[in-house]
């Protein structure tokens, strides 16, 4: 494949969306970096999905008409709280079947299905089968899509505000993590070996009890971390979005960063990150975290062709060799006719006895005297309450004794139940909480082994306090 020389772009408008905010920012290249030319900001009426299309082109619109600019190429940066994630261990498997396999993996630990969301994902430098994926649903995309193509406006990344830590000379030790702040809620982002391994949000009010609530949640947080990164997490600093309020000050350290085993820096600039990903999309015409699938130019296209066409004089010789190579094996056409009579003879009864194998995989579980997967699932709902405020959305049963349990809680304090009720069944060993996002309501992801008669596991949480249902729109 010839590859094509493409130019660097010299301006760009990034469009952060923060739930019913929108903060537009016009970038200019200069030099060895970029600078901000104009910004703008607008509150919306609701969230863009919820609006009607007139009048989401008609807020975008006046919007972008504030910074006065020439420049018709929007970014759209979403806040971190808007996203979907998990940690992933990818197999060794040829490059073209990595994508497959991490959406089998979405389907299974996404509360959507794999057809509404768009994924990306960060891999580790140091280790290649490590990645964390990350989702962002089509529905909170396409509408502003759709209201920027009918404005003249064409959307070239999709991008989150995260993608801003990746850039080198931003990039935080391995030992730190850092909270975003937006407009309601909190991300903490924790990096590892250069890069993000691990996101979870958290709603925050500036009131003093719900800071420690915070801190509470945030020692959760890093007590279910692998133990090689909570020895590495030493360090914790915080940084406003835009739009997303005033800075925590010394607040955090006031609630009690500190009992969580981390030395709080401080506030930072949030100007970094926009500058960052603006940089990124200017210079090497990317964002490090991309949702948006790339699309060939017309070039691209042309050259492609090109392609097809020297491939095509390539397999025309290799054809025309492989028919000369195949005229070699005329004298076995006597042969194969032979065998081929021989078969017609033989597959009547062949396929009779085939129809009785399948007839035989299809009844046997109706006479076997056992039923291990009714039993599993017997006991696991069992622990669930009938009173409808927690719900199974699958459940899945690996290497005959791996139980794999998602689906959605009205309240943490539910979830937290059935947790122990789980612990408690007999059969029932090594339950973990793989996976939680959102509020109201919870969505969750359990995994344990099931060993039919085995003594249920003790409770060896660390902290498993009560939490609160937070009421907050979902991601």
């Amino acid at each position: 494949m010839i590859s094509i020389p493409t130019k660097k772009r010299l301006n760009v408008i990034l469009l952060f969306i923060d739930k019913d905010h929108l903060v537009a920012m016009h970038f200019a290249a200069e030099h060895q970096g970029v600078v901000l030319r104009a910004q703008a900001a607008v509150q919306l009426e609701d969230m863009p999905e919820r609006l009607s299309t007139d009048n989401l082109e008609s807020s975008i619109t006046k919007l972008l008409t504030q910074l006065n600019s020439q420049c018709r190429e929007v970014a759209l940066v979403y806040a971190s709280d808007r996203i979907f994630s998990f940690a992933l261990s990818i197999p060794d498997l040829p490059k073209e079947d990595v994508e497959g396999f991490i959406q089998l993996e979405a389907e299974q630990r996404l509360p959507y299905p794999i057809n509404e969301v768009f994924l990306s994902k960060i891999e580790s430098p140091v280790q290649k089968s490590e990645a964390l994926v990350l989702a962002l649903r089509r529905s909170k995309v396409t509408p502003i899509i759709q209201a920027l193509k009918t404005s003249n406006y064409q959307v070239i990344s999709v991008t989150v505000d995260i993608a801003g830590i990746l850039e080198p000379a931003l990039s935080r030790k391995s030992g730190e993590g850092l909270l975003l702040r937006s407009a309601e809620n909190l991300t903490l982002a924790i990096q590892h070996a250069g890069v993000i391994v691990g996101l979870r949000n958290f709603p925050i009010n500036p009131g003093m009890e719900d800071l420690r609530n915070l801190v509470r949640d945030i020692r959760i947080s890093i007590a279910q971390l692998p133990q090689n990164i909570q020895r590495d997490l030493q360090k914790l600093s915080s940084i406003s979005l835009p739009n997303g309020g005033d800075t925590l000050g010394s607040t955090l350290s006031l609630a009690g960063i500190e009992a969580c085993g981390l030395e709080y820096l401080g506030d930072t600039n949030g100007d970094s990150l926009m500058e960052s990903i603006a940089e990124d999309i200017l210079t090497r015409l990317k964002s490090p975290i991309e949702f948006l699938p790339p699309k060939p130019n017309r070039l691209e296209k042309l050259i492609q062709r090109f392609d097809s066409r020297k491939n095509f004089w390539i397999t025309a010789g290799l054809g025309s060799l492989a028919l000369i190579t195949g005229s070699a094996f005329l004298l076995q056409s006597k042969q194969l006719s032979s065998l081929k009579s021989r078969w017609a003879t033989m597959e009547p009864k062949v396929r009779e006895l085939e129809k009785i194998q399948n007839q035989i995989r299809e009844f046997r579980p109706w006479f076997a005297t056992d039923v291990p997967t009714l039993v599993t699932m017997k006991a696991i709902f069992e622990a669930f309450p009938q009173s409808g405020e927690i719900w199974i959305k699958s459940l899945t049963l690996r290497n005959q004794n791996i139980v794999r349990c998602s689906g959605s809680a009205q309240y943490q304090s539910a979830l937290l139940k059935v947790m122990d009720n789980l612990r408690g069944t007999p059969g029932i060993q090594g339950l973990e909480l793989l996976q939680q996002q959102g509020n109201s309501p919870i969505f969750f992801l359990l995994e344990f082994s099931w060993t039919p008669g085995a003594a249920p596991t003790p409770d060896t949480t660390p902290l498993n306090p009560e939490l609160s249902a937070n009421n907050r729109d979902e991601n």
